[in-house]
């Protein structure tokens, strides 16, 4: 027996068997290697049309691009809010006035005085609802005549109120100064020594209400209202919300 042979005898019995691996690993590696050259040429072929490759590329960028500008515009038409329609004072702006125009020697049809349930108002207010006009004072100069009065929104009015009045036998407008006056100017003048624009609107919003007017779900709203000189003093107001219409009529002393 030679060294070279007592060598491996050696190294056999301390080394752990390997159940014939070397053996096997030949046998995998030649029987794999008919697939390996198959798929070596398979991937040269594929690499070999670049121009086609590039042609497809880009033609499928332009597919995406007029899909997904399509798909673009699609969502955006769908989610895009629609066009708003006429805001709830205009609504109400374009309202025609159905105030009676008066002749002379017809009488003013005064509208009677209404006590609110629950004791409210004991002393009366203009109207039947859901808007009522309290009567007040009133002050006169070069102009006119302006009246400190009171409009009471009751728990039905949940949106705006548009306030619009003339005189019923001669047609001129009424005009509102101060708070809540809006809509067109018809002129300026000095009320409680403040210059003051003079509108032809009044308009009470009942989700801003002024403080401390609030009593039973009805909510007050101090206003100033004027006549020119040469009223006669039977006023026609015009009150209209989003659910009604309704019309008061009242009898003033005015500056002559």
């Amino acid at each position: 027996m030679s060294l070279r042979t007592d060598f491996h005898a050696a190294f056999d019995e301390v080394a752990p068997s390997t159940f014939g691996m070397p053996e096997r690993v030949v046998r995998t590696v030649a029987a794999e290697l008919p697939d390996r050259r198959r798929k070596d040429r398979w991937f040269v072929r594929l690499r070999a049309p670049l121009s086609l490759v590039a042609v497809l590329l880009l033609f499928s960028i332009a597919v995406g691009a007029l899909v997904g500008g399509r798909v673009v515009r699609d969502w955006s038409a769908f989610t895009r809010p629609a066009p708003a329609g006429p805001s709830e004072l205009a609504q109400l702006e374009t309202r025609p006035l159905l105030l009676p125009a008066l002749k002379a020697g017809q009488d003013c049809p005064e509208t009677p005085l209404n006590a609110l349930p629950g004791g409210l108002f004991p002393s009366g207010l203009y109207g039947h609802g859901p808007v009522y006009v309290a009567g007040g004072s009133s002050v006169s100069d070069a102009w006119g005549t302006y009246w400190y009065l009171g409009a009471v929104t009751t728990a039905k009015v949940t949106g705006l109120v548009v306030v619009r009045g003339r005189d019923l036998y001669t047609g001129q407008p009424v005009v509102f100064v101060g708070k809540w006056a809006s809509g067109p100017v018809a002129g300026t003048d000095v009320v409680d020594g403040k210059s003051a624009e003079q509108h032809t609107e009044l308009v009470l919003d009942r989700r801003h209400p002024p403080l401390n007017t609030i009593q039973a779900g009805t909510v007050t709203w101090g206003f100033t209202a004027g006549l020119a000189i040469g009223s006669s003093g039977c006023i026609g107001w015009q009150i209209d919300t989003t659910g009604s219409t309704t019309e008061i009529i009242v009898t003033r002393s005015i500056s002559r």
